[in-house]
């Protein structure tokens, strides 16, 4: 693929409308009687063309009967997954690339006696296997309020929802490992190295840095921070690399000592627990973890 074409298996970091006028009923938060809502609903009173957010990779097309009805879940391939329910119907399947803006369906009421409505619901991280499963929920990753970041509606901003959504204690994404690798290049240690889980020693690096920048110290990778260190680390030389150890002049050099099997902990230290950081988009199964809910 060439370098003027998009990666539609990747989001562009900003979402659009899902339908072609967005009113929202429902915010996110909203009290239920389960909690809070965690998604948007958008007033869809008639079967309306229903619009993938931003491109990616379709990780669920289908239903399950957990109340959520027919659903499309879709990998944006920079740590986001949108999913979006209560659908009569879509043409899409399990590994199919959507670009943004492209139809994934239309809307409905499924999966109860609901009133016809478009919900939508976006996650940072979570079980890839579990999506695969068709679940929305009980799936890890962290709930995004991203009302904000769609057009059309009261509370829009311009911008990347990429630019705005800060990565903080917690976190298994593959973008923490990224950040480690950064902090460990600018001098900060984390002795655990880029596992892609935000703990103890991520968070401590992280406010080292922010501290060293004059930043306002919280610990979280948002903007500022994000915009103090990557300079920083675009000016730090690659290192040198490393020659090979030569061989004994009487036979082969000594054999390296295997590596140590470690256990995940999920521990507060930055090593991967259950949820440990996978390539969203590597549509790979794993062992199922969690018991169903909505």
């Amino acid at each position: 693929m060439s370098s003027s074409t998009p990666d539609p298996t990747v989001g562009t970091g900003t979402f659009a409308q899902p339908l072609e006028t967005v009113h929202v009923t429902d915010h996110y938060g909203a009290p239920r009687s389960y909690g809070s809502h965690l998604g948007v609903d958008f007033r869809a009173r008639t079967p309306l063309p229903v619009s993938a957010m931003d491109g990616g990779t379709v990780l669920f097309a289908g239903d399950r009967n957990d109340g959520f009805g027919m659903r499309v879940i879709i990998d944006h391939g920079n740590g986001m997954v949108s999913a979006y329910a209560h659908l009569t119907d879509t043409d899409l399947v399990q590994g199919a690339t959507v670009r943004q803006g492209d139809r994934i369906g239309r809307s409905g009421k499924s999966g109860g006696d609901y009133i016809p409505h478009l919900h939508v619901e976006v996650n940072r991280g979570g079980d890839v296997a579990g999506y695969m499963e068709g679940r929305i929920r009980n799936v890890g990753g962290r709930p995004l309020d991203f009302e904000a970041y769609v057009p059309g509606t009261d509370r829009e901003f311009a911008g990347s929802y990429l630019d705005r959504v800060s990565l903080q204690r917690g976190d298994r994404l593959s973008a923490v490992a990224e950040l480690q690798r950064d902090l460990i290049a600018a001098g900060y240690d984390i002795p655990a190295g880029a596992t892609g889980y935000y703990g103890e020693q991520t968070e401590a690096a992280v406010r080292a840095f922010q501290t060293a920048n004059g930043l306002d110290v919280d610990g979280e990778y948002g903007r500022a921070t994000r915009d103090a260190l990557q300079p920083l680390v675009a000016a730090t030389p690659a290192p040198e690399p490393q020659p090979s150890e030569p061989s004994r002049p009487d036979g082969p050099g000594q054999p390296s000592e295997p590596a140590q099997p470690t256990t995940p902990t999920g521990g507060a230290l930055d090593t991967p627990g259950p949820f440990a950081a996978v390539a969203i988009g590597d549509l790979i199964r794993r062992s199922d973890r969690f018991e169903n809910g909505v």
